[in-house]
């Protein structure tokens, strides 16, 4: 149940919630088994009905666009750029919801569960003879990419490799410490995003979490090599089928879903999962670029290499 702080915090929250919109989703909440006549019973019989701050965020008619009113009206900083998952952990942090585990899903509102992250261990074969044996989950990646199905394929699988092994080489040599095994030239920059990219990076240790987000290439190229260049990150991707996975949509996006290691120096301190999206660019000789990326690191250890199967069970938990 809301503490009695979430409850006045979210009946400041409704203030930007229509009327009606208050009202179907008390509806919803109740499963219309309530005569509500305005929006003030609507309001309670949600708050009442309601099992945790996490789940009345997660209401797919509580929309972004409200939430990001709120903290803008509540005085706290959010990127405008920022995908509701990240705008919800603000919000959960402004409100001190402790008890609020990060489990990277979202509800819609008759109360089922759509994945952040896509889950790999809910894969079903899809029919598209055009394309080689495949695999369909349901992906929502921010607002724009809601209900879109991902494909995987052995091409997508192919490309996430090369891509994490070639991502994680330019990242880990901003680390004035790293050597790299491969020599380039290249160099990590914002050239590899797009101008309008975005990033939401959750930082879990123990009881604490951290999150950082931003919206443009600029912003995410720092966010990411300040990891490696500033705190001395080493981040060492699992490289196989069992720690990276490759998907497309039918609009030409990539998927690259990897976990692995970090390190510190000599030390290891913890697991990490990231996800990208890569688009053609077609001002720039049609390269792939990222459109954007989410990452999740954890203080949390594994005794062996870690898979994306294990690292969605130990972030979640």
């Amino acid at each position: 149940m809301l503490t009695q702080d979430e409850m006045k915090a979210a009946m400041k929250l409704f203030q930007y919630v229509s009327d009606e919109e208050t009202m179907s989703l008390a509806k919803t909440v109740t499963k219309d088994q309530l005569h509500l006549v305005d929006k003030n019973e609507a309001l309670s019989a949600i708050l009442a009905y309601t099992e945790s701050a996490a789940q009345l965020l997660r209401r797919k008619k509580l929309k972004r666009e409200v939430l990001f009113r709120y903290l803008h009206g509540e005085g706290v900083p959010v990127a405008p750029t920022a995908d509701k998952h990240t705008i919800i952990l603000k919000v959960l942090d402004h409100w001190g919801s402790a008890d609020y585990e990060p489990d990277f899903s979202m509800e819609d509102d008759d109360g089922n569960v759509s994945p952040l992250y896509v889950p790999l261990n809910t894969e079903q074969h899809c029919a598209a003879p055009q394309r080689e044996t495949q695999s369909t989950v349901d992906y929502q990646a921010g607002d724009s990419w809601c209900n879109n199905a991902l494909c995987s394929t052995s091409e997508d699988q192919e490309m996430a490799l090369q891509f994490s092994h070639w991502f994680y080489q330019l990242l880990n040599a901003c680390n004035p410490i790293y050597i790299a095994c491969d020599s380039t030239e290249e160099r990590f920059g914002p050239q590899h995003f797009f101008l309008d990219a975005s990033i939401s990076l959750l930082m879990v240790n123990g009881e604490a979490s951290h999150v950082e987000s931003a919206g443009t290439s600029d912003a995410v190229c720092k966010i990411l090599s300040s990891l490696t260049n500033e705190r001395q990150l080493i981040f060492n991707p699992n490289l196989d089928a069992s720690g990276v996975k490759g998907l497309s949509d039918p609009h030409g996006m990539r998927v690259v879903i990897v976990c692995g290691t970090v390190h510190q120096k000599s030390n290891v301190i913890g697991l990490f999962e990231q996800q990208f999206g890569l688009v053609r660019d077609p001002f720039s000789e049609n390269k792939w670029k990222i459109k954007f990326t989410r990452v999740i690191m954890s203080s949390k250890h594994s005794s062996h290499s870690p898979t994306l199967d294990f690292t969605r069970r130990m972030l979640s938990s």
